[in-house]
């Protein structure tokens, strides 16, 4: 069975890698998702056929789901945008009982209205889900009804209860691949497609506990009812047209109409899901909502900001915002003097000190760039990305070895912000210590599902490192770890 599984996911990966390149009019990133989920399903089937999933089962089956997302959607890395939806997650999940998993929530770029929860206690919500918000209550509303589907084992319970059609569905996308052109093509999207819809489109009993839960998780985390139905009733409002796009939130949580009316029916019978919400920290939603349509919006938001200008003058969150689009179009100077007319009107905001430092960093300009952070890091010292940039404007100005010491740090603190591990590679390889500087490089292209590079760098760190050592061992662990995986992607841009 294990041989049969390694031949299957090699003709898989092959299969879809050759597609890529000759198939244009069907978007095989998603068919590679699809099958991908479906290769994680039969790692639990050959478990046990008749057993139900176990929790460490559904937690590896989730950090492989979750590698394959990261290696082919784009997931925003916005330290700001992540830590408030990580804040109001972990705000909900406080008084959830029975938690079983160590909750993740991340945010995938992509404009359609969706949200969806993987195996294993991960929450991915869609940026243009979040643009479409207009307060705290609907992130959390969407983010609750989520983490409920997680805690009541809706997942596991799916994939459990349809095996036997599962493995059908499974041999059609495997004959689909080994008929291969353009009606072998049909079968698999066809059987992926189905095989998506199996497990993820929860029942409207479901969809009923799920909700039940979700009402009494944002009670406890003092909030209510209302933001899950606002949100609820936007996603109802979009006319779909592109059918054959990922499963939208409407096609994976049935029964939309009778959850509004049952969600409304609950609010109205029980007061304490009602009531005025306790917690909901309407600016800073804010200022996340337009730093997310800034940096990650299409082009018309940059007319919309300047209309807002026009508008609003004396609000300087009009003039950050559109700061923050001058920069990520590349014209500094130009958000320099935006971010510059938001700091009069709001001279100790953090935030925009901050990105203000930021822009003279990438105008070359270190010194302003260092009095513009060392200033916001007065004001929020815990701000990981502003001191990520006071080392990058250390290491520019010779100052290598403080501008290693505070990455270093950095680590200790938030361990999987990857790009350390890259910056500190680069930098240790420029000082000529190449043993830190393969480590974490190595590390850096494992955690990019970069194999290729990842062995290379783990197997020169492993000939160069100290037998004794603590890192030693550490490299060792991590180089087995990477023989074992098959998947060879590029490295995403690190910022």
């Amino acid at each position: 069975m294990k041989i049969f599984i390694l031949r299957l996911t090699i003709v898989i990966h092959n299969t879809v890698t050759f597609l890529k390149y000759k198939i244009k009019m069907i978007n095989t990133k998603k068919i590679l998702i699809k099958i991908s989920f479906m290769i994680c399903l039969i790692i639990v089937w050959t478990k046990s056929d008749m057993a139900a999933m176990t929790i460490q089962e559904e937690i590896d089956l989730g950090k492989i789901f979750v590698s394959q997302v990261r290696s082919q959607l784009p997931l925003i890395k916005d330290q700001d945008i992540l830590t408030y939806v990580q804040y109001v997650g972990n705000r909900l999940l406080e008084n959830v009982p029975e938690k079983h998993f160590d909750f993740s929530f991340y945010v995938i770029r992509e404009k359609t209205y969706n949200a969806f929860a993987g195996p294993g206690g991960h929450i991915f919500v869609h940026s243009g889900l979040i643009e479409a918000m207009e307060s705290e209550l609907e992130l959390a509303g969407i983010l609750a009804h989520e983490i409920a589907h997680v805690t009541c084992r809706h997942i596991s319970e799916r994939i459990d209860r349809s095996k036997k059609v599962n493995m059908a569905s499974l041999a059609g996308t495997i004959a689909g691949i080994l008929i291969g052109g353009n009606v072998g093509m049909a079968m698999v999207y066809g059987s992926a497609a189905a095989q998506q819809s199996m497990f993820l489109a929860y029942t409207r009993e479901n969809e009923r506990e799920a909700d039940q839960n979700s009402l009494r998780y944002l009670r406890d985390a003092g909030y209510n009812g209302q933001g899950l139905i606002t949100i609820l009733k936007k996603i109802r409002k979009i006319n779909w047209i592109d059918v054959s796009d990922m499963p939208t939130y409407m096609m994976t949580h049935p029964g939309l109409n009778e959850r509004l009316v049952y969600i409304d029916t609950a609010l109205a019978a029980n007061s304490e899901f009602n009531k005025k919400a306790k917690i909901n920290h309407s600016n800073r939603f804010k200022k996340i909502n337009i730093r997310l349509r800034a940096l990650y919006g299409d082009r018309s938001q940059t007319n919309l900001f300047k209309e807002n200008i026009k508008k609003y003058p004396d609000d300087y969150l009009y003039h950050y915002a559109y700061g923050l689009r001058l920069a990520v179009s590349g014209k500094r100077q130009k958000s320099i003097i935006e971010f510059t007319k938001a700091l009069q009107l709001r001279p100790f905001d953090a935030d925009v000190l901050r990105d203000t430092g930021i822009a003279y960093f990438y105008n070359e300009q270190y010194q302003k760039a260092i009095k513009y952070l060392l200033s916001a890091n007065d004001i929020v010292p815990h701000d990981i990305e502003c001191q990520f940039f006071m080392g990058r404007v250390r290491e520019k100005l010779g100052h290598t070895h403080s501008a290693a010491e505070l990455w270093e740090h950095l680590l200790t603190i938030k361990p999987d912000l990857n790009k350390l591990h890259y910056y500190l590679g680069n930098l240790y390889g420029k000082k000529g210590n190449t043993s830190d500087a393969h480590y974490h490089l190595g590390v850096f292209y494992e955690k990019e599902n970069n194999i290729r590079l990842a062995r290379f760098h783990l197997k020169k760190a492993l000939d160069i490192t100290d037998k004794s050592s603590k890192r030693y061992k550490e490299i060792e662990k991590l180089l087995k770890s990477v023989q074992k995986q098959k998947k060879t992607m590029k490295p995403n841009s690190v910022g």
